[in-house]
């Protein structure tokens, strides 16, 4: 059985580790905008590219969902606003199951203001096999003056 827990871990740090591009946050006129080129007019924020994780490092920061079960960072990306003033959002993390039965999950991430209130909450839910690792995903909308409050997302356990 710990074969079988160093062989999930081990899979889900190989394929889950992310690589990302240089992306700008723009904001001209109150709108906000994500983009891979600097911005034209507006103000900018560069938002730097994550370095690669050693496997340490992404065993390291799993979380522990439940026993046998350890979850990697969640991800979230937002799309260009849409025309009834909303953000769509999609959003992922993967699932190392290191039990032997398969194993039917309910993850929900909340959305936390910097005052500690929740201001909205996304979840993905599947059957993760025995001794596998999965990648759970799901798309959701949040209206833009709630997105811009959001300080952080976190794991509702």
């Amino acid at each position: 059985m710990d074969k079988m827990k160093v062989l999930a871990t081990t899979l889900s740090i190989l394929f889950f580790t992310p690589v990302y591009a240089e992306m700008y946050k723009c904001e001209s006129k109150g709108i906000v905008s994500f983009q891979q080129k600097p911005c034209k007019n507006g103000t900018q924020t560069t938002i730097k590219a994550p370095t690669r994780q050693s496997p340490k490092e992404a065993q390291e920061n799993a979380i522990v969902f439940k026993k046998g079960i350890t979850l990697s960072p969640f991800s979230i990306r937002a799309e260009p606003e849409n025309i009834i003033n909303s953000i769509p959002i999609a959003y992922k993390v993967g699932v190392t199951n290191a039990t032997l039965k398969d194993q039917k999950l309910y993850i929900k991430y909340n959305a936390i203001d910097r005052e500690g209130f929740l201001i909205d909450y996304e979840a993905v839910s599947g059957t993760v096999p025995a001794n596998s690792f999965k990648i759970l995903t799901g798309r959701g909308s949040i209206k833009k003056a709630e997105y811009r409050r959001i300080y952080k997302w976190e794991l509702d356990k």
